[in-house]
This record gives structure tokens, sequence and C-alpha cells, in this order.
């Protein structure tokens, strides 16, 4: 049956100020249930701002992380994402350390992707500067399931580039500018006559309050973000949108201090026309255990809960619950609907000061999988 992408790629959501309400109740009461949770830590105090007090035990690191990962579509991928974590200014001894990074993937069915990204502190971490610019060809598949279960494989190929700016108000209160740009170019495999192009600009507005003793390895604190996005008609894009973002983060100390219970809520809430390429994925970097591109929606909220067990000074195990729920899916038999999944992961330290994982994760989710490897924590 032939298909037209074009009849997917704009559509417009006219509910979504119901469902930013209920998203807004949801974090609303997350945050009340668990804003005072988190257990005290031990942290430098200067001028009443909590800052983090591991650094670098020298002022330059590198090493050639590698990468993995398997999904039902992408098939293998391998790669490489060599880092350098640093301290722009060796005598700011208050800011996390800085990374500069180069990625690049390839996989079995032909997607690759090659990527630079940076997050930089200065002044004591009073500004945080965030970048990224990359190019990828990314062969997936869009999946139709009513009125019968239908695999359109499709290639959509990207540039990208990012860049976001913050800088802390008060106590550990952020606020910050963000703009980015994106230029798809997507067509159905076996239909030339579906292949469309669409360059966004977008902007945004961003608060971000963060009580994470240490800022790549918590054991306690909570981070709290709020994201608004917005790609208006006057910066070129064809048609208006908008995106809120919200997100909370608890870390809870356990066993004298070796182990972390993380939870973790995310509302992403899309108004406007929405196209194709800017659908919400399940699993696509929401939660683990989903890989065939079979639930698409305009608004997501997940779930997740993570053990994370070091039971050796370099090494580590974690166990992870997580849940999503979509609303204004393509498929409409998929609104409201609990999308569970269960895995296990293996961690392994890269560096102690500050303290950096690798690891490996496997994940199920409802009839379906994937086997991912993490650099850094999950969240």
């Amino acid at each position: 049956m032939p298909v037209n992408l074009k009849g997917i790629k704009m559509t417009r959501s006219d509910d979504s100020s119901r469902s930013v309400g209920v998203a807004l109740l949801f974090f609303i009461f997350i945050w009340k249930c668990l804003g005072t949770a988190s257990a005290t830590a031990q942290e430098v105090v200067a001028n009443d701002v909590k800052l983090y007090p591991e650094k670098l035990d020298k002022n330059f690191h590198f090493i050639p992380v590698p990468y993995g990962n398997y999904e039902e579509v992408t098939g293998i991928s391998v790669g490489l994402a060599p880092l350098v974590m640093f301290h722009p200014v060796a005598e700011d001894t208050l800011s996390p350390a800085s990374v500069l990074g180069l990625f690049g993937m390839y996989a079995q069915n032909k997607s690759r992707m090659g990527m630079g990204f940076t997050q930089l502190f200065f002044n004591e971490d009073r500004w945080r500067l965030t970048a990224a610019f990359g190019q990828a060809q990314i062969n997936y598949q869009f999946v139709m399931r009513h009125p019968d279960w239908e695999i359109i494989p499709y290639e959509s190929g990207l540039n990208f580039g990012f860049l976001q700016v913050e800088r802390r108000l008060f106590s550990r209160l952020y606020g910050g500018l963000t703009y980015y740009q994106t230029q798809y170019n997507t067509r159905i495999k076996s239909q030339e006559a579906d292949a469309f192009s669409l360059t966004q600009v977008g902007i945004g507005m961003n608060l971000s309050l963060d009580k994470r003793p240490d800022f790549y390895y918590p054991r306690n604190g909570s981070l709290a973000q709020l994201n608004f996005y917005i790609h208006p008609e006057w910066m070129g894009n064809a048609k208006p949108v908008r995106i809120l973002e919200m997100e909370f983060q608890q870390y809870f100390s356990l066993r004298n201090e070796q182990d972390v219970l993380v939870l973790r809520f995310y509302a992403g809430l899309k108004g406007g026309y929405i196209s194709f390429n800017d659908q919400f994925i399940l699993g696509d970097g929401n939660i683990r255990g989903y890989s065939t591109g079979a639930h698409r929606a305009h608004h997501l909220l997940t779930f997740q809960a993570e053990y994370r067990y070091n039971f050796h000074a370099k090494w580590g195990a974690v166990g992870f619950v997580e849940g999503a729920t979509l609303f204004q899916a393509v498929d409409s038999r998929d609104n409201g609907q609990i999308f569970p999944s269960v895995g296990a992961g293996i961690r392994y330290e890269v560096w102690q000061k500050p303290r950096f994982t690798i690891g490996m994760d496997v994940a199920m989710g409802r009839q379906d999988g994937g086997l991912y490897l993490r650099i850094g924590t999950a969240f």
C-alpha cells in the first residue's frame, strides 16, 4: 500500500493545552512528594551557594570510549567517542570538570552519525555552555498498525547544531537561552515521490534547579528542569511549533553512601504543526527496551527508577524499571497505554575524580528490547 509521508508530516495538535495542564499537575505533584526527600550532602559552601567539591586529580584526562549498541531496526552499532575532561581555568576549583568530545557511529543497517560536542563550566560554575553539531544518515522505520500491520522503512539525512548558555541566577537556580537548527531530508525508500526536506530553526528558554552535590555521579540531591522552545515562522520555519519539557530527578544515597537509588520523571509536550521528524518515538532516548519505532506521538510522559549497586571500587551494576505513556499518538490505540520495561546493566569506573563510568545495559519492553552501551549515567 503506497504511503504518503506528507500526510503524516504536518498534523495539528489541538488538545495541547489540556495535555500541558495534566503534565503540569503531574510535575507539581512529584515535586511536592520528593522535593524535600534528599539526604544532606557533604558540600563546599561559598557565599551561601552549594558548589561541587570533586575536582580532577589532574587538569587533563583523555580516554577513547568505545561505543556499541543493538536495536532490532538498526542492528549492531559500533563506534568511538574520544573524550577530554579538563578545567578551562586551573585555579577554578569550584566548577565541575568541562568535557570536549567527538562521536562517530556506524550501524549494521548502514545508519551513520558523526558529531562534536562540549559542555563547559566557567567562573565558579556561574556560567554553563553546552554545544553540539553534526551530521547523520539514519535508516529507520515507520510502523503503520491500522488497519493492517505494515512496516515502512525510510531514511532521514540530517545536519544539526545546538547551543545553550546558562547563568546562575541565585543559589542553585540557573536560567538560560537556547538556539538550534536542524535540516532534514526524509524519504520512504521504495517511493521516491514521497521524499521531502525540512529546515527547522528553534529558540528557547530554560530553567534548572540543580541541587546535585556531584555533577557527574550524584549520590543525593535533585535536579528539576523546565524547557520551552518555539519554531517561529519569522525565523523561516514553514509552520509554528511549541515544545514544553519538564523533568525531575531525585537521588537517594543508600548502604552507607555506597549505592544510589534514582527516580526520574519526564513530560514532553508538543503543540502546533508537528512534523513527522518531530514526533516522539518511544524508546528513542526516553526509556530503554523499545527499539522498533512502533509507537509515535505528540506527547510523552515517562517514569524511571534505577538502583546503582557499587560492589567494587571500579565495578558496579544497575537494575531499572521504567514506564511511559503516550497522548495524541499516531495510532489512537496507544493513547493512555502504559508501556513498561525492565532491565539490568554493568558499570566500570574510568575516572575516579570526578567519578565517570561506562557500561552496558540490556532491557526488555512489551514485545521489544534493546542492548545499550552507556557513557556516563543514564540520568
